[in-house]
């Protein structure tokens, strides 16, 4: 009987938490993004498999088995190809071959600064998104915080 009960507000503790941890994450994407899009996506528990596939001939295949076999003939055939490097030269020394390089107007960088996403990952670099938008706005800004973001490690 008392493990009957326990079981029960185990499955509603649970029940709970998940209905919690949706509503954040639902905020939270609609907050940053105005959207649910990625929120659903992220919310999703289940992987999705291929429903199906166009084999070489163009007909669908739809069994699991069918889909993998397609799949994998496709990947053999890709990196069974050999990849054809041939020397390609340059001449630079022509400065009247290579086109004038336009400038780019402050406003232009401005422009596609402020179009970056917040909170993404930083590339290669380590640089955020965060850190170009606050350089652009102001460089003196951009050395105190990459002066921080390098003490930080």
């Amino acid at each position: 009987m008392a493990i009957s009960i326990l079981s029960k507000k185990i499955s509603n503790s649970i029940k709970k938490n998940r209905i919690k941890k949706r509503t954040n994450v639902l905020n939270y994407h609609i907050k940053n993004t105005g959207g649910i899009k990625k929120a659903l996506k992220e919310l999703k528990e289940t992987k999705t498999w291929v429903p199906n596939i166009k084999n070489k001939a163009g007909k669908q295949e739809t069994t699991r088995r069918a889909i993998i076999q397609t799949a994998t003939d496709f990947f053999r055939k890709l990196y069974a190809a050999e990849q054809s490097t041939q020397d390609i030269t340059i001449n630079l020394d022509d400065d009247d071959d290579l086109e004038d390089i336009p400038v780019f107007l402050q406003s232009e960088i401005e422009k596609a600064v402020n179009s970056l996403k917040n909170n993404k990952a930083p590339g290669a670099d380590q640089i955020i998104n965060e850190m170009i938008k606050t350089s652009v706005m102001s460089p003196e800004k951009l050395r105190i915080n990459s002066q921080k973001y390098i003490t930080s490690f």
